[in-house]
């Protein structure tokens, strides 16, 4: 696996002008630090599908972990019928221009994500069921941040999101059900970013299998980690939930981006920061950051 600048190049290329909706400059409205969350449209910076100068080590750390961890990789919910995994499929093949000749068939979804930079999760619901009711049917997830795919078939959405700072009034807000459904099942295709800092560069973050972070006592530096997650809704009772991760060395981005971040882990609330795994080392990480402006 390539240990820094995981996509890099296509940053530096647009300017890093994408890293500033990662940070919240488009919703910032006066806050010190901006809750994520919201889906916006997806503009044409990226594509749904990115494939970049990262792409081989990427497809080889991907392979490497779906061959020694099968249970990891292309899993579907028992009660998710096989044709969701087919229409998923035609779905991203159509995202790149393509097709397939004569259809698709259930297996062929998995081996079509072993090709691709991105993790997927394929949500599905029944037919008069709302947003909030709908399960995850398939994932093939290969670089999860800090959470286990493989016991999340069946989930739904307040269930998936429990740990997540603001979460607990899932249920009773319906605002935000009406909004997830309009995002979800319905509309254009949306995108949101999620991001955190590290000490190292490594992708998979599984609680159990994957790479253990460096501790920031012993990190020489500080990598910025991007998770751009895009909503494609496919129908009425099914969406894809596209997860890709980029990870940039901080010294090689912008100043005035080192400049934001060393902004929002010092403004960060302290529920936020203890669920990014920041909190205790936040001093520290601070003090990294600081010699990096």
């Amino acid at each position: 696996m390539g240990r820094s600048g995981e996509g890099l190049e296509t940053v530096m290329n647009s300017g890093a002008s994408w890293l500033w909706e990662v940070l919240g400059e488009r919703d910032q409205g006066g806050e010190p630090y901006p809750l994520p969350g919201r889906f916006w449209p997806l503009g044409e910076k990226l594509p749904v599908l990115h494939r970049d100068d990262a792409a081989p080590a990427y497809l080889w750390r991907k392979r490497a972990i779906c061959r020694s961890t099968p249970g990891r990789c292309d899993l579907r919910w028992p009660q998710a019928p096989p044709e969701v995994l087919t229409s998923a499929h035609a779905r991203l093949l159509g995202l790149q221009g393509g097709s397939m000749p004569g259809g698709t068939t259930p297996g062929a979804l998995g081996e079509f994500m072993t090709e691709q930079q991105e993790d997927l999760v394929v949500m599905v619901k029944g037919e008069g069921e709302s947003a909030a009711q709908a399960r995850i049917g398939y994932v093939h997830v290969a670089f999860p941040s800090g959470w286990r795919p493989e016991r999340s078939l069946g989930l739904d959405f307040a269930a998936i999101h429990h740990a997540v700072p603001g979460h607990d009034r899932f249920p009773a807000d319906q605002q935000l059900r009406l909004r997830l459904a309009a995002s979800m099942f319905g509309g254009r295709i949306r995108v949101r970013y999620v991001w955190t800092v590290s000490g190292d560069p490594g992708l998979d973050r599984h609680p159990d299998y994957g790479e253990r972070a460096t501790p920031w006592a012993l990190a020489p530096t500080v990598y910025l980690r991007v998770e751009r997650q895009i909503v494609v809704p496919v129908d009425a009772t099914h969406s894809l939930f596209v997860i890709r991760l980029y990870v940039f060395p901080l010294q090689a981005l912008p100043q005035s981006i080192r400049k934001r971040v060393f902004h929002l882990v010092g403004a960060m609330p302290a529920t936020i920061a203890e669920y990014k795994g920041l909190a205790s080392d936040r001093v520290l990480i601070l003090e990294k950051l600081k010699r990096l402006l």
